[in-house]
């Protein structure tokens, strides 16, 4: 097998493997419903891949990281690299998988209308602008999206406007301006309209809608996560070389790896966010995750098999169209690839393979393309 050096790619293996793993964890975790009431234990799904929200975290402290490494370069027009680049990784292939949903999945042409419940006018509207659907659902996903990931979206997006801003204003101190006003908003947003402040994403409720509210979920203290990473990126460069070749924390980091992985796997601190009154979440084992990885991967070069770097390379398309798919399918009741119509392992497999195959497809006609052509831009400008 062919071993990719993290220096040949220009890519740390830190990122590209969380990127590859979180993806197809939560690929597993909404796709194991296929193996329950099959076999003995009617819930065997969940028990066997759970706490596939975890993930979502890790990428939430990934984009944080990556926000300071990426823009850790002398550019004449810093800011309107960093926004061409983010749009054209972000959106096309998110609107090509939301305009094929509401196509195949939304629309009954039968009655010309929409399908689903959920869908309408505003909602699509809503969705093409990743803004969530209903600010008085639960939080932090406040109503999802047509897309159901793409909820994540609308975090990430915050998250790129704050930054791209704070570079606007300095690009030496933009993590200082940053962490300073998210924590501002996080806090003031919620101290104004609910009287209390919360670290707790799924407390952070609002009971009034209106075309303001729309924005609220920018409150939402699961922000803590972008933080996190953002922080963990300026020790990366700040901190001393020394620091990352001491072989007791070395050791130290393997361990915060093993207890990550474990509370993944076992639920531990299950539930969005860093912390709450009762212990950890799962913001907080995926800062020891990621954090343990990256010591590792600086004191001792991480070399990657060359499927991990691609699972990372396709893990956003992946986590973008695998529920489209899903759903697309469900409705239709098509045996699209020789899929069994009846759950069970068989079915589990095929459908994780199918999702991978679409997902490589997406990569390479829309995304790759798209990436190319925003770096094609950024070049230009920066003539």
């Amino acid at each position: 097998m062919r071993v990719i050096s993290v220096k040949e790619n220009d890519k740390l293996g830190t990122i590209q493997l969380l990127r590859g793993v979180a993806a197809i964890m939560v690929v597993f975790g909404h796709y194991c419903g296929y193996l329950n009431d099959v076999y003995s234990d009617p819930n065997i799904g969940p028990k066997l891949f759970p706490n596939a929200s975890f993930s979502v975290d890790v990428f939430f402290i990934i984009s944080g990281f990556i926000m300071v490494y990426s823009t850790n370069r002398v550019l004449k027009r810093p800011v309107l690299d960093f926004f061409v680049k983010r749009i054209f990784r972000i959106f096309p292939v998110y609107y090509v998988v939301l305009s094929l949903t509401i196509l195949l999945y939304y629309i009954d042409y039968g009655s010309f209308s929409f399908f689903g419940g959920i869908a309408s006018f505003s909602t699509v509207i809503k969705s093409f602008l990743l803004i969530p659907l209903d600010i008085t659902a639960q939080a932090p996903f406040y109503g999802y999206s047509l897309v159901q990931t793409a909820w994540t979206l609308s975090y990430e997006i915050y998250f790129y406007v704050v930054f791209g801003i704070s570079m606007l204003i300095s690009v030496r101190y933009r993590s200082i301006i940053c962490i300073i006003f998210i924590l501002f908003v996080c806090i003031t947003i919620q101290y104004i309209l609910r009287e209390n402040i919360s670290v707790f994403p799924y407390d952070a409720m609002y009971s009034k809608s209106n075309i303001f509210s729309n924005i609220l979920f920018i409150s939402n203290p699961i922000v803590l996560d972008f933080i996190v990473g953002v922080i963990i990126g300026e020790m990366y460069f700040k901190v001393k070389d020394d620091f990352w070749n001491i072989t007791p924390i070395y050791y130290i980091a393997i361990g915060m790896v093993i207890f990550s992985f474990n509370s993944w796997l076992s639920t531990y601190g299950a539930g969005h966010g860093l912390f709450w009154k009762n212990g950890i979440l799962s913001g907080g084992v995926s800062t020891f995750l990621f954090f343990g990885l990256l010591y590792i991967d600086k004191y001792n070069k991480l070399t990657l098999p060359s499927w991990i770097y691609y699972f990372g390379a396709i893990s956003y398309s992946l986590y973008i169209v695998h529920i489209p798919l899903q759903i697309i399918i469900g409705k239709m009741q098509l045996q699209l690839m020789a899929i069994p119509l009846s759950n069970g392992f068989v079915k589990f497999i095929s459908m994780i393979i199918l999702a991978i195959y679409v997902s490589a497809i997406l990569h390479k006609f829309i995304e790759q393309p798209f990436m190319k052509l925003g770096k094609k831009i950024c070049s230009r400008i920066e003539r």
